[in-house]
């Protein structure tokens, strides 16, 4: 996946922050989070990757918390609009 295509999208508004959590692919997905915290505060992304997270495949849970934790574990840490 294109992080900078995903992103122009993003900024478009042609494809949300929700949908973009919720469909990146799992490969594409620690670029993408990194990404994101420049269009929603870490609170939002938390709520929209907890939601990610409860619909996966157990076989993607062990990658997914490592990337939540990475990305959203400190509310607020890294976050420009907190």
């Amino acid at each position: 996946m294109d992080i900078d295509a995903l992103e122009e999208r993003v900024r478009a508004r042609q494809i949300s922050v929700a949908d973009a959590v919720l469909h990146t692919p799992l490969a594409d997905l620690d670029e993408a989070l990194s990404m994101l915290k420049r269009h929603a505060p870490t609170e939002v992304l938390r709520l929209l990757f907890l939601d990610r997270i409860t619909g996966a495949p157990l076989s993607e849970f062990a990658r997914l918390k490592t990337l939540y934790f990475k990305h959203c574990g400190e509310l607020g840490a890294n976050d420009p609009q907190a």
